[in-house]
């Protein structure tokens, strides 16, 4: 039993590190954009890829614009790559804990496999410059 209660100390201590201030499942209010003051960031997953920390969050209560959504509007993404560091400068206030994730792994898979060939990346930017350059991305 003690060796158990040990090896599981190690593997919390590991992944404690690795994440930094962050775990899955957080949700976190962030500096928004203007008119998202109500929007929320929660993280889906923490992975380390070629030496590189990548967190992913998903974000709702947005109001993007968006000529493929019925009202013209999207208010989510469901999967967003972002440094650490971009990250922890965006967020103001540990908000809750999520019971269930949103539907993000679609999204991580198509990046995952991107990101492996060397055709993906992560955001370095703040999560609203995120948002604004998605929204851009979006209506071009």
């Amino acid at each position: 039993m003690k060796k158990l209660l040990i090896l599981f100390s190690s593997i919390f201590m590991v992944s404690t590190a690795l994440a930094g201030d962050f775990s899955v499942g957080q949700i976190w209010s962030y500096q928004t954009r203007d008119h998202e003051a109500e929007s929320k960031l929660t993280i889906v997953q923490i992975d380390r890829r070629e030496g590189k920390e990548i967190i992913h969050i998903s974000i709702d209560g947005l109001r993007i614009k968006n000529p493929q959504a019925p009202s013209g509007y999207g208010s989510d993404i469901s999967h967003l790559p972002i440094s650490p560091k971009a990250l922890k400068a965006s967020v103001t206030k540990l908000s809750g804990q999520a019971g269930i994730l949103s539907n993000y792994k679609e999204g991580y898979q198509i990046w995952r496999e991107a990101f492996d060939s060397g055709q993906g990346g992560f955001f370095t930017i703040s999560v609203a410059e995120s948002v604004d350059y998605l929204e851009q991305a979006i209506n071009q």
